[in-house]
């Protein structure tokens, strides 16, 4: 069973929100209004820092994401080993879960341009993959053993501009 309350995430500095989770859509613009970094913690143990790009989705307070990285650290989701695609990786922390559980490749794949920093992160090997594509439209001759998708997603007909913030 998948227990959230095994994995928090917490920022690195202190931060005063404005809006709170009631309303989802300006809670999640001002996560995004700025680059943040995040501690993630599991069974209240940190396991690894990511930085959250300005307008790239933040997962602090969300539950999709939260979920997903329970059952992976908890290895109800067994990564390790395997090929990892991960669609709308966002600041990647469904995927760096994966590699901290010893997948033998992750592809982080997201519309936003502001994802590219995920490249630098300690966790990242050789191996793995950061790109900014609609969905796996480059994937098609590669297959996965593990695919993520969390919510919200969608395609767009056209390029995202650095400084936007969308959902999906």
């Amino acid at each position: 069973m998948i227990r959230q309350e095994d994995v928090k995430i917490l920022f690195k500095e202190e931060q005063a929100l404005k809006y709170d989770r009631k309303d989802y859509l300006k809670f999640h613009e001002e996560l995004s209004s700025k680059d943040r970094e995040i501690t993630i913690l599991f069974q209240d143990q940190p396991i690894f820092d990511v930085l959250v790009p300005k307008g790239v989705f933040n997962p602090y307070g969300g539950i999709a994401a939260q979920a997903f990285m329970s059952g992976i650290l908890n290895k109800i989701i067994d990564a390790k080993g395997k090929r990892v695609l991960d669609l709308g990786c966002g600041c990647g922390v469904i995927g760096l879960c994966c590699l901290f559980k010893d997948s033998n490749k992750v592809v982080f794949s997201d519309l936003h341009p502001n994802i590219m920093p995920l490249k630098n992160n300690l966790l990242i090997r050789e191996q793995d993959e950061v790109k900014v594509q609609d969905l796996c439209v480059e994937e098609k001759d590669q297959s996965y053993d593990l695919v993520f998708m969390s919510f919200p997603s969608r395609s767009i007909d056209r390029q995202m501009e650095a400084d936007s913030y969308e959902i999906g």
